[in-house]
């Protein structure tokens, strides 16, 4: 399991960096009332954290 989350965070971590790159993002359109940057980079913001509690909880005692 732990590569899988390994390329899940990096791919939330780059899709957080590239945010105002992308041309789906960065438009005056409005998602749930908000901005659309804003949007993405909350709903990303929120995924890292059961990626982040799934690498922890996975990782070996003798890690810690």
């Amino acid at each position: 399991m732990k590569p899988t989350c390994y390329v899940l965070l990096g791919l939330i971590t780059l899709g957080l960096l590239l945010s105002p790159l992308l041309p789906f993002v960065n438009t005056p359109t409005l998602w749930f009332g908000l901005p659309a940057i804003m949007v993405w980079m909350s709903v990303l913001v929120l995924l890292i954290t059961p990626v982040l509690a799934a690498l922890e909880f996975t990782r070996p005692e003798d890690d810690a």
